[in-house]
């Protein structure tokens, strides 16, 4: 019984009893069609037969009538007389239709004339005879009548049901064949899936030959599914390989079955000892402290998820963090646990740093406020020795160190200036400006000092659409950056300026052929008060950092050792509402 349940058998008995009710069907329909088709053939023609003898009795009658001579005669002449010309029709119908028996029936002669006795007494027939009524001026005398032999219908209608019957007999035969040909090929597909999935349980590189159809479709379908498990896989295994944190994974007798490589930095134990062992006896190997606690927890924990933090001691004090979460079957029960060991040495500098970028916060505020209160006295001093000065009130041995006075409050002014930019920069006012006529008035700026460097300035600047921008704040980023360059060429050298132009923003390139940025320094080159000048606050690149910043834009440098420095100003196209 289980062979005859095969898969093969089931589809081949379905298809079979599928094409053989529609076949039946069709055949019992299409056979019912037929003998009612046939049936009203049958009654139209013997019915048109009885219009015709109508007509034509109509037409001799009615020429009969207007013939003084036959009015003349006798019942039984006219009879006569009548009975031959409507002959002359009859006989043509005998010829026509021999199988069709017909007559005329007038009243007033009280029998049937010109007409065609059946054959034998007790004949049966298609239907009642077909009649047709005789009119004569304006009054029915009589019928015409007509009738076909049941028995030539019958054979006929016995022909079209032996034609059905061999036809669905014949297409029965054939429906079985093409059902078991496809069942056959349905199965083997589906017995060719069946294996081979059960050959990719135990390995995922192989792959379904092809397959025809919907079939193919679905091997296809699967072969994709083994590639994707496959990719799933590796970028596990890679990430498990590559992943800083240690992850243990158990199944449900608690033996390790995943033992990733951070593991075993972290533990101190190869996976090869540690894969298949109870977690008990891997942890009790390892090299970390608490290692009944960690046992403890693992084994008690139910749900959720646990974590203990534990110190240890390497070449240098580091902290590890154990989390424990539960594996849960698609029926809810626990199938495993997973376990992660973390390095949280990297985190607390992480978060020493945040700290620390916290304090610089409140020291910029602070030092904001300083300075608003340093400016006041400062500004006093050089307007008091400026007033000293312009009344001679100083001796003229004085006047040099007035005059230092001075020029130092300048120079104080000028830092509590970037100061005040850096730590709160004032928001742009944004107005379309050429760029081309910011960089040609920055350039001017430093002109005397790039003549007397003998510095060449190169530039290549077109094709910049106007741009919504703060003029003074990027004129005074423009300046910087020259400043930078041209103090880094003491000796000559050559400052390029180029503009390149992309669909959302806009390049323009300061480049200088000086000593360049050692690598170590560029991270740093943006920070506040960063600076490798024996003279200068390390204000002015921070403070065009955050210019930039606040249009929408950035600035990155490139540099190598001898090869000079290239600053880049990033600028967008168009500016976003807010």
């Amino acid at each position: 019984m289980k062979k005859f349940l095969t898969l093969r058998n089931q589809l081949f008995l379905l298809i079979a009893i599928l094409v053989l009710t529609m076949l039946i069907g069709a055949a019992f329909f299409l056979t019912n069609q037929a003998q009612k088709a046939l049936l009203e053939e049958k009654i139209d023609k013997v019915t048109g037969i009885t219009q015709q003898m109508a007509i034509y009795y109509e037409q001799v009658i009615s020429r009969l009538s207007s013939d003084p001579q036959f009015n003349s005669l006798s019942q039984k002449d006219q009879r006569k007389v009548l009975e031959e010309e409507l002959s002359k029709f009859t006989s043509i119908l005998n010829q026509a239709y021999p199988n069709i028996f017909y007559g005329y029936f007038i009243g007033e002669y009280g029998a049937p004339i010109a007409y065609k006795s059946t054959p034998q007494p007790g004949l049966s027939w298609i239907t009642d005879a077909q009649i047709t009524n005789l009119v004569r001026d304006g009054e029915i005398v009589g019928y015409a009548f007509a009738m076909e032999d049941r028995s030539v219908v019958q054979a006929q209608l016995a022909q079209i049901r032996n034609v059905s019957i061999g036809m669905t007999v014949a297409l029965t035969l054939l429906g079985a064949i093409g059902a078991f040909i496809l069942g056959t090929n349905l199965s083997r597909g589906v017995v060719g899936i069946k294996g081979g999935l059960k050959r990719m349980e135990s390995d995922l590189s192989y792959r379904l030959p092809r397959y025809s159809g919907e079939i193919g479709e679905i091997a296809e379908a699967v072969n994709r599914l083994g590639s994707a498990l496959v990719e799933a896989r590796d970028y596990t295994r890679f990430v498990l390989e590559n992943i800083s944190t240690g992850i243990l994974s158990l199944n449900e007798n608690g033996e390790i079955t995943v033992f990733n490589p951070a593991a075993e930095k972290l533990l101190g134990i190869n996976a090869s000892e540690a894969v298949g062992s109870p977690y008990e006896t891997v942890i009790m190997k390892s090299n970390i402290p608490q290692k009944s606690k960690i046992i403890s927890l693992i084994r008690d924990h139910q749900e959720g998820e646990q974590a203990v933090v534990i110190s240890t001691l390497k070449p240098e004090p580091i902290e590890l963090g154990v989390s424990i979460s539960s594996l849960l079957s698609s029926e809810g029960t626990l199938s495993g646990k997973i376990i992660t060991i973390e390095d949280l040495s990297m985190r607390r500098k992480l978060e020493e740093l945040l700290r620390r970028s916290d304090r610089l916060a409140a020291l910029g505020l602070f030092l904001s406020g300083i300075a608003h209160e340093v400016r006041n006295p400062l500004t006093s001093i050089k307007g008091f020795v400026q007033l000293l000065i312009s009344r001679n009130l100083i001796l003229p041995e004085g006047a040099k160190a007035a005059n230092l006075v001075i020029k130092e409050a300048d120079r104080l002014n000028k830092l509590l200036t970037d100061l005040l930019t850096f730590a709160s920069p004032a928001p742009p006012r944004i107005e379309k400006r050429d760029i081309r006529e910011i960089i040609e008035r920055s350039v001017s700026l430093l002109e005397e000092q790039i003549a007397k460097q003998g510095i060449k300035v190169e530039k290549k600047i077109s094709g910049i659409p106007p741009l919504e921008i703060d003029e003074q704040k990027l004129e005074q980023v423009f300046y910087n950056i020259l400043l930078n360059g041209v103090q880094a060429m003491p000796e000559g050298g050559t400052l390029k300026i180029e503009s390149r132009l992309s669909e959302e923003e806009v390049e323009i390139a300061f480049s200088d052929s000086g000593p360049g940025i050692p690598e170590e320094h560029l991270d740093k080159i943006f920070d506040p008060f960063f600076t490798t000048k024996d003279r200068g606050t390390g204000l002015g690149l921070a403070v065009s950092h955050r210019m930039i910043e606040a249009l929408g834009g950035k600035i990155e440098v490139q540099s190598r050792r001898g090869e000079g420095a290239t600053f880049i100003v990033h600028l967008p196209l168009g500016r976003e509402e807010t």
